[in-house]
This record gives C-alpha cells, sequence and structure tokens, in this order.
C-alpha cells in the first residue's frame, strides 16, 4: 500500500512539474506577438514620421517655386510697365517738326492773286513740306502757280512743284523737298530757303506773267547769319577739275544708276554774283559720242550735286562693256549774259 502511495506521489510531482512547464512555454508564446506588434508599430509611426517630413519639405519646395515663379513674374510686369510708361526718343523728323515755326505768312496778295503759306513741318515720308494756299481771282483766266532757282541751306534743290488753278477758285498744296536730297546735303533742318515764285496763265505761255517775285523765307526763325551750309562731301577717288575764286567743279565718283545708267557725280559751287550754268559738251564714251543731255544752273553763293548721266541703251548700242575714258567739254557760264564770255570752257578727261 505505502509502496503504491509513493507511487502516487512521483506521479503528481511528475505532474506538478509537467504543467509548470506548459505555462511557462504558453506565457513565453504568448509574449512573442507583443513585441513583434510593438516593433511594427514602431517601424510604422517612424516611416509616417519620414513621410510627414518628406511631404513638408515637398511643400515646402512647391511654395518656394510657387512663390519664386510669382515673384518673376511680378518682376517682368513691373519691366513691362516701366517700358511701356517710358517715354520713347523722339526721331529727327520730330525734333525738326518742333523747330519749324513759319506759318501764316502771306507772300504777296494783288488784284488778281494771291499765295500765303500756312505753315512748314516735317513729312515722315517725304521730307520737308511747306503748305500753301494758293488763289486765283480773276474771272476768266486760269493760272498756274510754280517755283524756279530753289535753294536750302545754301544747296540748289527741285521740289517739282506746280499748281494749277481755275478762275476764281483757291487751292492747297504741298511744296515738299524729298528727304534723300536733303541728307545728300547734309541737311538736317530747312533754316534758308530762297525760290523765285512765277504765276503765269495756264493756257498760255507766251502772255505776261501776273506775278515774279524772289523770296527767302527762314523756317526755324534763324537769322541769315546764324546759318552755316553744310561742308561738300568727298571720296578718296575724287578729282578736282576746277577749283579757284569764281566757281568748283569736282568728279566725286563714278555710280551704276538702275534708273539713269552709268553716271558721274559731282559737286558744283557758284563763288560770284551771277547766276552761273555748267555743261558738258562734245561727250564721248570709250571714243563713242554720247551726249548726256546735262545742264544745271547754281545761283550766286550757292552749291549743288548733280550727276552727268549717260544711259544704259546708249551703251548698248556702242558696244560699251567696262568704261576706260570719259571725255567732254566743260562749259561754264553767266546764265543770264550768254555774250559776256565764258567763265571757263576746256577739256575733261577723266578715267575712272
Amino acid at each position: 500500500m505505502k509502496k503504491n502511495f509513493k507511487i502516487l506521489s512521483l506521479l503528481l510531482v511528475f505532474l506538478m512539474f509537467t504543467m509548470m512547464a506548459l505555462a511557462s512555454g504558453s506565457s513565453e508564446k504568448n509574449s512573442t506577438p507583443s513585441e513583434n506588434i510593438e516593433t511594427v508599430s514602431q517601424e510604422k509611426t517612424e516611416s509616417a514620421t519620414e513621410t510627414q517630413k518628406a511631404g513638408t519639405k515637398e511643400s515646402a519646395s512647391s511654395q518656394e517655386q510657387e512663390s519664386a515663379v510669382t515673384s518673376k513674374a511680378e518682376t517682368e510686369k513691373s519691366t513691362e510697365t516701366e517700358k511701356s510708361t517710358e517715354k520713347e526718343p523722339e526721331t529727327s523728323s520730330e525734333k525738326a517738326g518742333e523747330t519749324y515755326t513759319l506759318q501764316d505768312l502771306t507772300l504777296f496778295d494783288s488784284e488778281s492773286c494771291a499765295i500765303k503759306i500756312l505753315k512748314a513741318e516735317t513729312d515722315p515720308i517725304w521730307g520737308f513740306q511747306i503748305k500753301v494756299l494758293c488763289e486765283n481771282k480773276t474771272e476768266d483766266k486760269n493760272m498756274m502757280f510754280s517755283v524756279d532757282d530753289v535753294s536750302m541751306n545754301g544747296y540748289m534743290m527741285d521740289p517739282f512743284w506746280a499748281v494749277s488753278v481755275a478762275a476764281g477758285k483757291k487751292a492747297n498744296s504741298d511744296m515738299t523737298f524729298g528727304a534723300s536730297q536733303m541728307k545728300e546735303c547734309g541737311i538736317e533742318t530747312a533754316d534758308e530757303i530762297t525760290f523765285t515764285l512765277r504765276v503765269y496763265d495756264a493756257d498760255d505761255w507766251m502772255a505776261e506773267d501776273f506775278h515774279k517775285e524772289s523770296f527767302t523765307i527762314y523756317p526755324t526763325g534763324k537769322t541769315s547769319a546764324e546759318i552755316v551750309y553744310p561742308e561738300r562731301k568727298s571720296s578718296a577717288s575724287e578729282k578736282v577739275i576746277l577749283d579757284n575764286e569764281v566757281c568748283t567743279f569736282v568728279i566725286i565718283q563714278t555710280e551704276n544708276d538702275s534708273i539713269w545708267g552709268y553716271s558721274l557725280n559731282c559737286y558744283l559751287e557758284n563763288k560770284s554774283q551771277a547766276t552761273l550754268t555748267f555743261s558738258a559738251d562734245d561727250a564721248s564714251v570709250n571714243g563713242f559720242m554720247i551726249d548726256p543731255f546735262w545742264a544745271s544752273s547754281v545761283l550766286p553763293g550757292k552749291r549743288n550735286y548733280s550727276s552727268i548721266s549717260f544711259s544704259d541703251s546708249a551703251f548698248e548700242e556702242n558696244g560699251i562693256g567696262e568704261v576706260e575714258i570719259i571725255e567732254f567739254i566743260l562749259h561754264i557760264y553767266d546764265s543770264n549774259n550768254w555774250l559776256d564770255g565764258d567763265v571757263f570752257k576746256d577739256t575733261v578727261i577723266y578715267e575712272p
């Protein structure tokens, strides 16, 4: 019996230890998932923190970029506004326009006709112009108003101006001086203009003029003492043919003009008290007679740029390709007194 009791006691002890062991193993198993959950939660928390930080950085970067773009746009807008509000620089034409003070000047007013300068101004396309009012007071005569012997700032000009006015009528017209011709003469503003105004019967050229008179006007208000004539242009290849106390003639250069043909560009100056006419007589090119039909009148104390031109057709007819030599007689004389003798007459030989 005692033996059986001992065996039962040992079984109880063994059973107790077994149960304790099982309880210990169950505790370890239950603790491990708890640690894993904490670790995952920490990693998620750290990941969420990093994501939040990254999002914050991206948001800040985005805000900085938007701010930079906005700042740049505002700067550009400000610059454009400043440019738009800046006053554009005045052109020479606008400045010249401001200097012309001539207006409402009656040149003459007779029983038969009248002419009045309304104003002088710079035209952006054509150059300088004078606006004039012409009046024909007759009842049965058609009149032609025109100008001859025109000069500006000491240089001969041709405005190609003429106006026909019927009996009893008036006409507004523009006397225009080309910008290219003014530039060639070195003229920036028209300070002095001289001309002879002629009014005659438009239907009978042999009839006596209704009016003929010479005028000098000062569109900028300067006096003759204040005006300085531009100096002549020159070139390295120019040839001075004549230069004395009476007149000057210089061949400045040659040019193949698309309209007029082969041309000698010349400078003429009249230092005398009489109107002088310069002409080229008995002209030849490479030994072939070719008439340039050239003559130019220059008023006392005035200057002129003029071209002696030979037409392309004349060159073709004579088989002239390259110009080797040009000969002509330069004839200078008093325009109003042909019998008073020549001022100059001699043969000119020019080899381009």
